[in-house]
């Protein structure tokens, strides 16, 4: 059996494939050699994405020492990506915003050269998948605040959809609307309670981009399995 092995950039997203995606491959398709960790920038291995060759050289160190066993995919978000990431000035001229993750993406596979890797870059941030449903605010927040957070919901067309731009970013929007009232928003523990009670269904329903990497990891684990 294949190891799938998650690169991430931070504990938030390193607790989301622990509890939403790692029980959804042992459910659906009874795969449990799941294995996540946070990208090795710092003594302490405290996670973030700071230089491309950090992340690099995880990704071959990781398959050189899985042979033939193991497929590695990223989870990182948009907003956070470097400039040293290969294709970052390409990426730059292209306006539309899908173009731009798939050019680094592309960037990714054609520097790493392995079939065993498979790159993915969230559209924005992690938080956009909070937005695939308003009970996980609901069930955390006052009225007052998950009525606005709904708003956001449906003024656009699907959560991924939400802004483009890093000051307006989803997570900066839940900032504002949870410091309006007072509080504050803490992403490791409050961003995995909403992605629970959400649910990785509600979030391959809603979110096209993150659905599509979710089905080529499932298409990898299925061939080794037959």
């Amino acid at each position: 059996m294949k190891r799938l092995v998650f690169i991430v950039e931070g504990y938030s997203e390193l607790e989301f494939i622990d509890k939403l995606v790692r029980p959804y491959f042992a459910e659906h398709y009874q795969f449990y050699q799941i294995e996540a960790f946070c990208l090795q920038t710092s003594t302490g291995n405290k996670g973030g994405f700071g230089k491309y060759k950090q992340l690099k050289d995880d990704i071959q160190r990781i398959i050189r020492g899985g042979n033939t066993n193991v497929i590695v995919t990223t989870f990182l978000d948009f907003f956070r990506l470097p400039n040293s990431v290969p294709e970052y000035q390409k990426m730059l001229k292209e306006s539309n915003i899908d173009k731009k993750i798939s050019i680094l993406e592309d960037g990714f596979s054609k520097d790493i050269k392995s079939n065993k890797f498979i790159p993915y870059i969230q559209k924005h941030e992690f938080e956009a998948l909070l937005f695939s449903d308003n009970c996980g605010f609901e069930e955390l927040y006052e009225k007052k605040i998950y009525t606005k957070t709904q708003a956001i919901i449906e003024s656009y067309p699907n959560p991924e959809e939400i802004n483009n731009n890093p000051d307006t970013s989803p997570s900066k929007r839940l900032i504002r609307i949870l410091n309006e009232y007072g509080d504050t928003y803490d992403k490791v523990t409050e961003g995995n309670l909403i992605a629970e009670d959400v649910g990785i269904n509600k979030m391959l329903e809603k979110c096209p981009r993150f659905k599509a990497w979710i089905e080529t990891l499932v298409e990898r684990v299925i061939e080794d399995k037959e």
